[in-house]
Formats: C-alpha cells, structure tokens, sequence
C-alpha cells in the first residue's frame, strides 16, 4: 500500500526541517563564533599587590606580589591572589555591574573556607574595564583586601607570585 503523496512530503518537509535546525544548533558551538562557549574575561592588578588577604584563615598574610588575576567564565569565576584563591561555579550575570558570588576561599597551605566574592564594575560585567573586588568570610571577615583590577586581553595567569 503507497502513502498519498501529501503525507510523503509532510514526512520529507520534517526530516529537512530536523536537518536545518541541527545544523544551526551546531553553528552556535565553540570555535564558531557563536554563544556556545560564553564570556572568558581576565581582569589584573597593576604593579604590586599589598596588603591582600591579611585576615586570610590559618594566619596566612601576603607580601607584595607581581600580579592578582580574576577570570571570568561561563559557569565559572576564580580569582587568585598570592595568599590563595577564590573559586566560584555556577551561572553569573554578564550585564549586572555588581555581584556577590558564594564560593570558597583556599589559603595557601590551608583548608578551603565558605566564603564571598564581592565584585563592583564600572559597568556592565562583560564590557566593564575594572572592577573593585573584595573576599569576605564567615561574619564579614575580610579574606581578601578591597583592589581594583583592570581588563586584560590576553589570558590571566602566569606571573602571579606564589609564597
């Protein structure tokens, strides 16, 4: 028995049309140019780094260093400073200009502790060119010192100095 011709090209019509759609899903991947892989943002301090992380767990303080570094990725946000670092998972707003993230500060040589990553922009996340930062602990203890960092363009990382 032979379907009608109608029901026949209602079938094709469906398969070319589940066809279309992978195809645009499949261009919005990484290394597309689309939304698939969300913002990557490196923001730095320039010159030294003092006074950060003085009420840091376990006692650990920091000297001055070369460079802090904040990355901010899809699901993903870490911060790291010569006396540790601080690592927040989970979806953030690329265009609010503020945000306080619930993560966890490790101190060098330490225990990671819950902790706060308060982040101040000049403007909205994504475009901003600074932003002022702040770690607190438990009952407001300050982890990190206030700073302000600046946009980078190439990846964060290599010269932070470590204790």
């Amino acid at each position: 028995m032979t379907r009608p011709l109608p029901d026949r090209l209602s079938s094709l019509a469906r398969a070319g049309l589940a066809a279309v759609l992978a195809l645009l899903l499949a261009s919005c991947g990484p290394g597309t140019g689309g939304t698939g892989t969300g913002p990557d943002i490196s923001f730095s301090s320039v010159g030294p780094v003092l006074g950060i992380g003085p009420a840091a767990p376990g006692g650990t303080t920091c000297a001055a260093c070369t460079r802090a570094d904040l990355r901010l990725q899809e699901g993903r946000i870490e911060l790291l400073v010569p006396c540790g670092r601080f690592v927040f998972l989970g979806q953030w707003d690329a265009e609010s200009a503020q945000l306080a993230l619930p993560g966890s500060f490790e101190p060098r040589g330490g225990s990671a502790v819950p902790a706060v990553l308060h982040l101040q922009f000049n403007t909205a996340a994504g475009r901003s060119e600074q932003v002022s930062l702040r770690v607190a602990g438990a009952a407001g203890t300050l982890l990190v010192d206030p700073h302000v960092l600046v946009r980078r363009q190439e990846a964060a990382g290599a010269d932070i100095c470590r204790p």
